[in-house]
């Protein structure tokens, strides 16, 4: 059985090709970048032109596992934990998490959208009170760079995607989140 993507829905704005089998499929850019990493390309004139991918996947594989924020972040390991972090609203205009069971994550919906950097290391670790993002954007950013080497972004409770020039990296989540 296929998914139904009606042209309003939210994964049909994103452009998500569906799957069933498989989650996503891998979509290399045309050599331009996606529109949200454009904007701060915008902003620094001196930032080149740039060539993104991107993986799209579901949180929850074929196979049954579960993907969390911190299973990516972990995956990331140890670049993202030397990037300066920003958290950002989703397409859907805001920021939005559960968090486990007893635990506080008020530190990420005051952050969100405010251009405050958080520590790779330090979104890892309170990544963990995170159950599930329902929508959001995070974005990695390396020393004093204008434009961020990586985004994450999730979407609907259900998809999450990675947009980054690195190769390599697309090559670690699709081996790690294609099951």
């Amino acid at each position: 059985m296929g998914i139904s993507l009606g042209r309003d829905s939210s994964i049909a704005r994103h452009g998500l090709q569906a799957n069933h089998a498989r989650g996503l499929r891998f979509r290399q850019s045309s050599g331009h970048c996606f529109p949200p990493i454009r904007q701060f390309a915008r902003r620094a004139p001196d930032v080149p032109p740039c060539r993104m991918a991107s993986f799209q996947f579901r949180s929850v594989l074929s196979d049954g596992r579960d993907v969390h924020l911190r299973d990516i972040l972990r995956l990331l390991q140890p670049r993202g934990d030397h990037a300066a972090w920003e958290l950002d609203h989703g397409d859907e205009g805001e920021f939005w998490a559960t968090a486990k069971a007893g635990h506080d994550i008020s530190w990420a919906q005051a952050i969100a959208g405010t251009g405050q950097r958080l520590s790779g290391e330090t979104l890892r670790v309170r990544a963990d009170d995170i159950l599930q993002v329902i929508t959001g954007e995070f974005r990695a950013f390396e020393g004093a760079a204008a434009a961020p080497w990586l985004m994450v972004r999730a979407f609907d409770s259900s998809f999450y995607e990675i947009v980054t020039e690195d190769e390599a990296t697309i090559a670690l989540a699709r081996r790690h989140f294609s099951g």
